[in-house]
């Protein structure tokens, strides 16, 4: 049996409650709520999430793990404080390179669901963007 490829980003429709340790409690939720009340006549917009494996993926492809690991273990040693560590683990953050593959998979995400709930009438998407 072939082993399913992690997914980085997922639409709200394919989302299951047993998905909450990838996607989170609320997104689970939505998805649950999509599959069990579309079919009372319930509209519930689709959407998507960015999943844990997202967030792994982006902490691997900037090295970050060992880094916030150390910062980590010295706020656990109680070398820094709870709020030093936060700042220079949200500094590794901003300062790392967002993979063009994960920007990729979300657009196209972002892309579709665009398509999917654009107004037809442009006057309206005018009024909309005001």
């Amino acid at each position: 049996m072939k082993a399913k490829k992690a997914a980085n980003v997922i639409p709200f429709s394919e989302i299951t409650i047993t998905d909450i340790a990838k996607v989170g409690g609320k997104n689970a939720s939505l998805g649950e709520m999509i599959k069990h009340l579309s079919v009372k006549g319930v509209r519930v917009p689709n959407g998507f999430v960015i999943t844990s494996n997202a967030y792994w993926f982006f902490v691997n492809f900037n090295d970050l793990k060992e880094k916030i690991h150390s910062y980590l273990q010295e706020y656990d040693k109680g070398k820094i404080d709870l709020d030093k560590a936060g700042r220079a683990i949200r500094q590794l953050f901003k300062k790392s390179r967002f993979p063009d593959l994960l920007a990729d998979e979300i657009r196209d995400q972002y892309a579709g669901f665009s398509k999917l709930y654009a107004p037809d009438d442009k006057s309206e998407q005018n009024i909309l963007l005001m």
